[in-house]
């Protein structure tokens, strides 16, 4: 999906600062969230390497804030900005989040103080359930399981509308055409049970291997002694 977007902005050449887009605190604190992930195209990269040692890029700040001072050195240092990367119906690509998180997530309740993400949003706005996330998106945040991981890929490169096998992936190293492959939330009506789903992805399957491969190298030490 990664790769089909790109396609769609422009050649590797020209600057590109592409990810979540936040809006902190100050005038004109505009990011891209370290934690859903940012791209650099080659010219942007090439511009900015030269002056990760400067002064004006904060080399001797003290901060964990690496996504802020990126962008802050990018801004002031060469005039790049960020990039609006939602799809055509405002739907986001590049995800702070784990999709569950998105797809529930809403604005505390009248009376209650803004929590941050909203804050950070409060320019272009936050959409809720389906809206959520673009059919083709990028990258989530917060996916610390493996067969969490595979379930994902699952579902956004091999499993294709009830019945209807998806597209194959594009080949690495080739750049896709101008859609990604479609990532497939649950459709509304009978939910099929969370089980059923393990068993069509395979999740349940590859979780039990991969326990039993840890499993075997947890072994390993004490048979070779």
């Amino acid at each position: 999906n990664l790769r089909a977007y790109l396609a769609t902005v422009g050649s590797p050449d020209q600057v590109h600062f592409l990810g979540r887009r936040f809006k902190g605190r100050g005038r004109s604190n505009y990011f891209n969230s370290g934690g859903a992930g940012y791209v650099l195209s080659r010219a942007a990269l090439e511009r900015l390497a030269p002056l990760l040692n400067t002064k004006q890029c904060g080399a001797l700040a003290h901060t964990s804030m690496e996504d802020v001072m990126v962008a802050q050195c990018l801004r002031k240092a060469l005039g790049v900005n960020i990039s609006d990367t939602r799809d055509a119906q405002g739907r986001e690509r590049f995800h702070p989040f784990s999709p569950g998180t998105h797809y529930n997530w809403r604005p505390p309740k009248p009376g209650k103080p803004a929590d941050w993400y909203e804050e950070y949003n409060r320019e272009w706005g936050i959409k809720y359930g389906r809206e959520c996330c673009a059919p083709d998106s990028v990258s989530f945040h917060y996916i610390k399981k493996p067969a969490m991981v595979r379930h994902l890929h699952a579902l956004l490169y091999d499993c294709g509308e009830r019945g209807t096998p998806a597209p194959p992936s594009p080949p690495l190293g080739s750049v896709g055409a101008s859609a990604g492959s479609p990532l497939h939330l649950p459709q509304t009506g009978a939910a099929e049970p969370s089980s059923a789903v393990a068993r069509r992805l395979g999740v349940g399957r590859h979780a039990r291997m991969w326990r039993a491969s840890l499993g075997a190298r947890r072994q390993r030490p004490s048979q070779v002694a």
